[in-house]
């Protein structure tokens, strides 16, 4: 049987519907040149140059799992550090070679170097290992020079090049094969101001701030916060980065239906550019790079080595966590109607959080920055009693309420022990929901109907993975000046919904394949219902049918382009489906090659 590629699939949807600005600016494309071809690809003694102009710092980039397999790279003790962690974001994070999600390491049938998701600590020692997706060098280094050197390398060259902060991305974009990398986790500066301003910027007021250096990940983010008695609207994982694709495409978080996007509370990033150039970008350096940093895309338009952000005093959340194993068929309906007949008044007051759906219950975590403890109690009341009301419909129920001294504790104690999981493969869909579609019973019974004809796609095959609901979206915040370059309808969106489908180290590639393809299908139920709607970039299909108006909307866009265009022209800073992308690439681009499922 023939194989179905999602590269395939790609063409065959993007030559379906496409007009506006998905027909339009077109990049001069880039010739990548892999190491199999020896007229382009750099000798040994030019590889060498550059680390010694580097002071030592480029890395030959090794996949930390070749140390379980057999051979002359196997070492039992670097293993069984690699194992101990495998599963865990904060470990995945600290090594060069590991993205959080495995399928991001494999080239198509060219496996990597994995251990087995469910079970790390399994002998690996007849399986294939190899170098998969992963780059071939990375540069490990504090210096803004530096990384300008390789900057200047990887162009004169024509190398694949690519950012990588954390390596949480789900559409891939921190690494691809026979390329170079700039690892940002040597970046960590964490400054505190009390009064910081942006640069030249004497019109606007002093205020507290952090600035990141740009491999700062939340975890140390939040610590260094609380030891400052503030807040800081972060992501939800311990091990993303602050300054990386998480800021760049906007930033969500539980706070932001309180107090808006990471991008809102930008003030100052420090940028180095395609020309190697570094810069300072605020409202009154770089205007233009300013807006189009918050949202545009990470990747996209340079490397950012540190941001400035402005903090929250101390804040007590309320939360609440709620579990039910549901028994009575047809009672996931009822209870998904009045979840939603409740989300766009708590998104209005305030809450925020994550909502996960299995097919045989439900499980929920919400947090409150605005509310006291009695008026969380009254704003979920209706909920709960809906809930209690119906003790013959669930197996099991656990609904718990608490009020946190801090985010830092909250995330600590609560968020962070029930993450998600890496160490996986993992290919989501996702569409934002318009508050229009909580109007009225009628509007509400339609949008869960498509929500869990989504669900039925993704179950069958696929490592057991829920579908999410998250209260994530600005409906609070709003952007009227257009400061940002988010995609609009974030600010007028309740629900960010994501289809997931996984899969483990050792299953078929035709379930791989599959599992991918439905999850893509699984959002066409809630597309149709949203035409002309929106998603999230950093949590996408990478199959996103008229992807352009979908993560930015068309004007936008067209925006970005420009700017992209005045910034880096040659497209250098190019990654999948960012700005500066298109549909050819992804067949005459061999940087991505491995987009196969």
């Amino acid at each position: 049987m023939k194989k179905i590629s999602l590269l395939s699939s790609l063409l065959l949807l993007t030559s379906i519907c496409v007009h506006g600005s998905e027909q339009q600016h077109t990049f001069q494309q880039r010739t990548t040149c892999v190491s199999s071809n020896i007229n382009c690809w750099p000798t040994q003694e030019e590889w060498h140059e550059l680390n010694n102009l580097v002071n030592g710092n480029l890395v030959s980039v090794v996949p930390p799992g070749k140390a379980c397999y057999s051979g002359k790279d196997f070492n039992k003790n670097t293993c069984r550090t690699y194992q101990k962690g495998f599963l865990s974001d904060l470990h995945r994070e600290s090594y060069i070679g590991t993205m959080q999600n495995i399928n991001w390491e494999t080239c198509g049938e060219e496996g990597g170097c994995l251990l087995n998701s469910l079970f790390p600590s399994l002998p690996q020692f007849f399986g294939k290992c190899s170098q998969g997706a992963l780059p071939r060098y990375a540069l490990n280094s504090t210096s803004e020079q530096e990384i300008a050197t390789v900057i200047g390398f990887a162009q004169r060259h024509g190398i694949a090049f690519n950012i990588k902060n954390s390596g949480h991305d789900f559409l891939g974009r921190s690494t691809s094969p026979d390329s170079i990398t700039i690892w940002t986790h040597p970046l960590q500066k964490i400054e505190f101001h009390t009064s910081f301003q942006p640069q030249d910027c004497q019109d606007v007021p002093p205020q507290k701030a952090f600035t990141f250096g740009g491999g700062v990940k939340w975890f140390d983010a939040y610590r260094a916060a609380d030891e400052h008695n503030v807040t800081v609207v972060g992501g939800a994982q311990a091990g993303v980065g602050v300054a990386g694709g998480w800021l760049g495409g906007g930033g969500h978080s539980m706070l932001t239906p309180a107090f808006g996007l990471g991008v809102d509370h930008v003030l100052q990033y420090k940028v180095i550019l395609a020309s190697g150039e570094l810069v300072t970008v605020n409202k009154c350096h770089y205007p233009d790079l300013f807006w189009a940093l918050r949202g545009g895309g990470g990747g996209t338009f340079g490397v950012v080595t540190e941001v400035t952000m402005r903090v929250h005093p101390k804040i007590n959340l309320q939360a609440i966590g709620v579990e039910l194993f549901i028994t009575v068929p047809g009672a996931q309906k009822l209870l998904m109607l009045e979840f939603a007949r409740h989300s766009e008044r708590w998104a209005e007051e305030g809450w925020g959080g994550y909502f996960y759906y299995y097919g045989t219950g439900i499980k929920f975590l919400y947090g409150n920055p605005l509310l006291s403890k009695e008026e969380a109690e009254i704003s979920m009341k209706p909920f709960l009693d809906f809930v209690n009301s119906k003790p013959w419909t669930y197996l099991k129920k656990r609904i718990e309420t608490g009020t946190s001294d801090g985010f830092y504790e909250f995330f600590i104690n609560i968020m962070h022990p029930n993450a998600e999981m890496v160490g996986y493969g993992a290919r989501i869909a996702s569409r934002l929901i318009p508050r229009s579609h909580f109007a009225t019973n009628e509007t509400i019974e339609q949008l869960i109907d498509k929500f869990i004809e989504g669900t039925k796609l993704t179950r069958p095959g696929s490592f057991f993975v829920p579908t999410q609901i998250l209260a994530t979206t600005s409906l609070r915040e709003q952007d009227k000046d257009g400061e940002t370059s988010v995609q609009p309808l974030f600010r007028s969106s309740v629900w960010h919904v994501i289809y997931t489908g996984g899969w483990i180290q050792g299953m078929p590639e035709f379930i791989k394949r599959r599992t991918s393809i439905k999850v893509s299908q699984a959002a066409d139920p809630i597309r149709d219902i949203t035409p002309n709607g929106g998603a999230y970039f950093n949590e996408a299909d990478i199959l996103e049918p008229k992807w352009r108006q979908s993560f930015w909307g068309d004007d936008n866009y067209d925006r970005l382009v420009i700017i992209k265009q005045k910034y880096d022209p040659n497209n250098f800073f190019n990654c999948w489906k960012c700005i500066g992308w298109d549909e050819s690439m992804a067949i005459k681009d061999k940087k991505y090659r491995c987009y196969q499922y």
